[in-house]
C-alpha cells in the first residue's frame, strides 16, 4: 500500500515534468506563474493553490492524459445485469479501465497536451 501510494505521485509527478518539457511555453507559464503567485522568499503553501490556476491545469491534464493506473480492483458481480446494453452475468470478474473512463472521446485532439480543457469560463486562456 506504501508503495503504490508513493509510486504512483512519483510517476503523475515524473509525466507533469515530462509533458511540460516536451512544451516549453508551457513550462515557462507555470515557471512565470509561480514567481509571481508565491516569490522566491519562501515554499508554496496550500492556500497559494487557489492562485496557481495555470499550474492546476497541467496538473489535472496530465491526469487526463496519463491515468497512474489503467484499471482499479475488479469488481464481482452479485447478481446478473446490464450495464450500457451489455449483459453481465452473475459472479463475473467485472474491469474499469479509469484511463478511458475520464478521456472525452468526442474531444479531436484527445492525445494533445491541451490545458484549456480544465479551465473555468471565469478564468479566461491557459496558454
Amino acid at each position: 500500500m506504501i508503495a503504490a501510494a508513493t509510486d504512483t505521485s512519483l510517476v503523475m509527478n515524473e509525466w507533469a515534468m515530462t509533458e511540460m518539457i516536451k512544451n516549453l511555453r508551457v513550462l515557462e507559464k507555470v515557471q512565470e506563474e509561480l514567481d509571481r503567485v508565491v516569490d522566491w522568499d519562501r515554499l508554496v503553501h496550500e492556500a497559494d493553490l487557489g492562485h496557481l490556476t495555470y499550474l492546476r491545469c497541467v496538473v489535472r491534464e496530465t491526469f487526463y492524459m496519463h491515468s497512474v493506473g489503467p484499471f482499479i480492483i475488479p469488481y464481482e458481480s452479485l447478481r446478473a445485469t446490464k450495464v450500457i446494453g451489455c449483459d453481465i452475468p452473475a459472479k463475473t470478474l467485472v474491469f474499469i479501465n479509469t484511463h478511458v473512463l475520464g478521456r472525452n472521446t468526442r474531444d479531436v485532439d484527445i492525445d494533445e497536451f491541451r490545458l484549456e480543457r480544465h479551465l473555468l469560463p471565469t478564468e479566461g486562456e491557459c496558454e
